[in-house]
């Protein structure tokens, strides 16, 4: 996924920090660029414990082979757009969960708020993803989904049935990406030869906008009231997204696509 996190995963990582005001992320994809570790609070927000759970995580994601190529300019074009197609199944599944759960008669009332005040529209991705997609001559509906893909997306099935609060931390993890993902968006024009938002589209959606939408997605996350268990559910979500997207990268490396 561009860095992954609040740096940059296109589901491909740079190596930047979730950007809080100082610490830039980069990677869903792009790679969230987690700040050098500060001394811990007392009472941590959601977002600092979602930052200072899942560092290694994401260090470990940025520095997987398939990051570390894209973030060089070397990764294989095919290999760039197949993670496009493997990313389009990833948002598709957690952008219509997300969608579902902030509508469903059955979602507890408080979780039902807190994913409408925390998800924008504008943050939802699949579109610019099947763009991409069509713009290197690829039809978005005949991709097939990996076995790591097919295992995310059964995930967040999973999670939407039994906790769909947990569905914000794999939110926080893709939409923290784009920090990174809108500068190595410059290296993949400069590897492919292309022109701006030629085939980028996902890795830079916010443009110029990009700081001030990381800065209200930060804001309304802590501007929530979570449980205890909540904010452990979310933790563990985002961990799993990371190690997930590395495994996606990897097995498109590996030629399973």
């Amino acid at each position: 996924m561009t860095d992954l996190f609040e740096g940059a995963i296109t589901m491909s990582t740079s190596s930047s920090n979730h950007p809080h005001p100082a610490d830039p992320h980069a990677s869903h994809a792009h790679s969230h660029a987690h700040a050098a570790p500060t001394t811990a609070s007392a009472n941590p927000t959601v977002m600092e414990r979602l930052r200072d759970s899942t560092t290694d995580h994401h260090t470990a994601a940025e520095q997987h082979p398939f990051q570390k190529s894209l973030a060089m300019g070397t990764l294989p074009r095919e290999q760039y757009v197949a993670n496009l197609g493997q990313l389009l199944h990833v948002h598709r599944a957690l952008e219509s969960a997300l969608r579902a759960a902030a509508l469903a008669d059955a979602t507890d009332p408080a979780v039902k708020a807190a994913i409408t005040r925390v998800v924008k529209d504008y943050q939802h991705q699949e579109a610019y993803l099947i763009a991409d997609l069509k713009f290197f001559g690829v039809d978005p509906e005949t991709v097939a989904p990996l076995a790591a893909t097919a295992k995310f997306v059964s995930h967040v099935q999973s999670l939407a049935a039994r906790a769909p609060i947990a569905l914000l931390g794999m939110q926080y993890v893709l939409e923290g990406s784009n920090n990174g993902s809108k500068f190595l968006s410059k290296i993949v024009l400069r590897a492919y030869g292309l022109e701006p938002g030629d085939g980028t589209r996902y890795m830079d959606p916010y443009g110029a906008r990009q700081r001030e939408y990381w800065a209200a997605f930060k804001a309304d996350m802590n501007a929530q009231t979570f449980t205890a268990e909540q904010i452990d559910q979310m933790v563990e979500a985002a961990r799993w997204t990371f190690e997930a997207i590395e495994k996606i990268g990897g097995e498109i490396q590996a030629g399973q696509h």
